[in-house]
C-alpha cells in the first residue's frame, strides 16, 4: 500500500498475485483453497462456501505451487473481505519461493505483473 501524501511503501513484504489459471492450491484439512496472492509474510485464499472462520482463528495447511513443490504455512486469520480470507502467516513461505514464482509468472504472463 502506497501513502498517497508521501509515496512512501508501507507493506512489510512484496506481494505476488496470481492469474485465475495459475492460483496455487492450498490444503487445510480436507478443504482445498485457491490462493490468490503471497507473501513471505501472509496469503490471500478464496473462502470455500461452508467454511467458518473469524478473525484471529489458527489456520495451518500446505501450499501446492505449480512446479508440484509444497510449503507447509500456518498463522493466524487477519481480515476477512469479499470471500476471501487473510492470513499472517507465523510460519510461512520462503523468500525464495516468491521469487521462483515472480519469475515464472513474468515468464509465462509476461503482461500480467505490469497491469496489477
Amino acid at each position: 500500500m502506497v501513502d498517497s501524501s508521501e509515496g512512501v511503501q508501507r507493506r512489510r513484504h512484496f506481494r505476488l498475485p496470481y492469474p485465475a489459471s495459475e492460483r496455487p492450491i492450498m490444503h487445510a484439512g480436507d478443504v482445498k483453497h485457491q490462493v490468490v496472492e503471497i507473501a513471505e509474510g501472509g496469503i490471500r485464499v478464496v473462502l470455500k462456501p461452508g467454511v467458518a472462520l473469524n478473525v484471529d482463528d489458527i489456520v495451518s495447511g500446505s501450499i501446492r505451487f505449480h512446479d508440484e513443490q509444497t510449503e507447509a504455512v500456518s498463522g493466524v486469520v487477519l481480515r476477512l473481505d469479499s470471500g476471501h480470507v487473510v492470513v499472517q502467516l507465523t510460519h510461512g513461505i520462503s523468500q525464495q519461493r516468491v521469487m521462483q514464482e515472480q519469475a515464472y509468472l513474468r515468464k509465462k504472463y509476461p503482461n500480467f505483473l505490469r497491469r496489477v
